[in-house]
């Protein structure tokens, strides 16, 4: 490859590898570090055993945002200083580094504007990231806190309860006192801290400019999963909010209490949830040691915890909406925030039939 660019003696201080971001027989953009922050090293040219990168400084928001497919490959790449690192290898060891303008490389060095985080790319197994995007009055450490909090809950019950879990769960938490809030708070609490060190949600960062976003990474199939749980309440989200009210009628009223409802529809009610959410319903029953009002609570606070991560136009985690509502509402909040503030929930696009942020449904103290 021919010479290019300002000589530079050697590589940025503390320069590290950190991750592989999209792979195709060999690392095509990955992540680096530096003394001097964050770094995205795109392959530009691969001739025989050599190799040229171009890296440019990046913050973590545009990263996140472009890994949410929220901007381009090029917008990423554009959004530093207009310069970049050109860093050459010949069988994988380092022979050059030069400084030079984006605006001055060859053809073909920057991507198209229409190139965009193709997850298919990814390095197959291991840990990836997911997400959480906070807009509006959202974007602050509280409430950040509080949607970590939600994701980490709706994760574990899922890694634990879901169809597909082989992991067995603590049995205390299940045979707790089911009276009010608190004893479902500790259920979580509990729940969370059964997972295994090597499969839990780990906090990455948070950024709170606009829009803020918190990022955790967890095994890729566990972050899937949970995502799938997500989606389901746009795909189902009318027959989830009548299974809801009808469970939570009857679910809510204290253990020693008695209800009007036979043990039949009990079951069906609490099948009818929670089938819909993912979990394995016979399991759980099981767990509860056959209580079926305490099964009720469990699938009902479930419930409520994921329609507030994908109920708040002010919440995107990042996959849980279809991709039509989520770059509209991306949109929205980065073309005109005040506007898209009055306009949201209609900014999504949905017409037909209620969301659930349009309701006080899902309002509840039992677990707060």
């Amino acid at each position: 490859m021919d010479p290019l660019g300002i000589p530079l003696p050697c590589l940025p201080e503390g320069w590290s590898h950190v991750r592989d971001l999209e792979y195709f027989e060999g690392p095509i953009l990955t992540e680096n570090r530096s003394a001097h922050g964050t770094y995205v090293s795109k392959l530009c040219v691969r001739e025989a055993e050599e190799e040229r990168f171009l890296s440019v400084r990046a913050d973590q928001t545009n990263l996140a945002r472009y890994l949410a497919g929220h901007i381009s490959m090029l917008e990423l790449l554009r959004s530093g200083d207009g310069v970049c690192t050109l860093i050459d290898y010949a069988s994988e060891e380092l022979t050059r580094v030069s400084i030079a303008a984006l605006d001055q490389l060859p053809a073909g060095y920057l991507p198209s504007p229409e190139a965009f985080h193709d997850r298919g790319l990814q390095p197959i197994g291991g840990s990836t990231d997911q997400q959480i995007f906070l807009y509006g009055l959202e974007t602050d450490a509280i409430s950040a806190g509080n949607a970590e909090k939600n994701y980490r809950d709706v994760f574990a019950v899922t890694f634990f309860l879901g169809k597909d879990a082989e992991a067995e769960p603590p049995i205390e938490p299940f045979r707790y006192n089911f009276r009010r809030g608190f004893p479902i708070a500790r259920f979580y609490s509990r729940l969370g801290s059964a997972l295994p060190q090597a499969d839990r949600p780990r906090f990455r960062g948070v950024h709170l400019q606009s829009p803020g976003v918190l990022t955790l990474s967890a095994p890729r199939k566990h972050i899937e999963r949970t995502l799938v749980v997500l989606r389901s309440i746009f795909e189902q989200w009318s027959q989830i909010r009548e299974a809801y009210s009808f469970l939570q009628d009857w679910a809510k009223v204290d253990l020693g209490s008695s209800i009007d409802l036979d043990e039949a529809a009990q079951l069906a009610s609490v099948r009818d949830l929670g089938l819909m959410l993912g979990l394995d319903v016979d399991r759980l029953i099981a767990l509860c040691d056959n209580t079926l009002r305490v099964a009720g609570k469990l699938v009902a606070s479930h419930c409520r915890r994921v329609v507030r991560l994908v109920g708040s136009p002010y919440i995107d985690v990042s996959g849980s909406l279809p991709p039509e509502l989520e770059l509209a509402l991306v949109k929205a909040w980065h073309d005109d925030r005040a506007q898209a503030e009055r306009a949201l929930p209609p900014t999504l696009g949905i017409q037909t039939q209620p969301l659930p942020y349009q309701t006080s449904l899902f309002a509840s103290d039992d677990d707060d």
